[in-house]
């Protein structure tokens, strides 16, 4: 496996994860740096997003909790059925104690389509409470930065993946793609502090200070980014 380093500059291309709203990145888009992975492995093969620790897409709710208890046997104590009154899909969210890279407890969110009621996406959502300080902010951000140089050295499909997307004041989109197969995964965090580039003829760099309030990653894994198994409203409804 041989070893790539490099310093990124700029958005690579555009591709959301569903349930994210699917939009491109354009001239007018912000952009950062922060967290991006400086240096990464090749690994030389397609990125394919086929589940989380055993748990697959296609699963029933009941199989899904026998990977759970596979991997986490403490975590179904811990489990809450959520359920999305307008996409009609069920979660059932655990708690675990401890989540390589994150700090601290992560929530893992399974999510079940709304016609199959089978795995459709599985979130991973580590949070910092309250109002932390720099160093925890940047303890996050650091977690982030690994989740993304796990993904960027994979093969993706042409303009299948965007990076450093500013989507709010301390929000970033570090890395989002679309795998051959039309699964998708994304790497969010927020509430961190910000190095971006302004859109313009001439990009100039500001930094931002991090938003008062918590602050979270998130890692989302979908099967399938263009049909999202949704409740949509049938044409004629209306």
């Amino acid at each position: 496996m041989r070893r790539l380093r490099c310093v990124t500059r700029g958005l690579l291309a555009c591709a959301l994860a569903w349930p994210v709203a699917a939009t491109c990145a354009t001239k007018g888009d912000e952009i950062a740096l922060t967290g991006q992975p400086r240096s990464w492995d090749v690994q030389g093969v397609p990125f394919e997003a086929d589940g989380f620790q055993g748990a697959r897409w296609g699963m029933t709710m009941d199989e899904v909790k026998a990977a759970i208890a596979t991997a986490w046997p403490d975590a179904l104590a811990t489990a809450k059925v959520q359920v999305d009154d307008a996409a009609r899909t069920t979660a059932l969210a655990v708690t675990v104690p401890t989540l390589a890279p994150g700090p601290g407890p992560a929530q893992v969110s399974y999510v079940f389509g709304a016609a199959s009621h089978r795995l459709v996406a599985v979130h991973q959502t580590w949070t910092l409470p309250g109002n932390p300080d720099a160093v925890q902010r940047a303890a996050l951000l650091r977690a982030a930065t690994t989740l993304a140089s796990d993904l960027v050295g994979y093969q993706w499909p042409d303009f299948a993946t965007t990076r450093g997307r500013v989507t709010a004041p301390g929000e970033l989109i570090l890395f989002a793609g679309r795998d051959f197969h039309g699964g998708g995964v994304e790497i969010r965090v927020g509430g961190v502090a910000l190095d971006v580039e302004l859109p313009g003829a001439v990009r100039k760099q500001e930094h931002r200070a991090a938003p008062a309030g918590p602050a979270h990653l998130r890692k989302s894994l979908v099967a399938d980014i263009d049909h999202p198994d949704i409740y949509t409203i049938p044409p004629g409804a209306f």
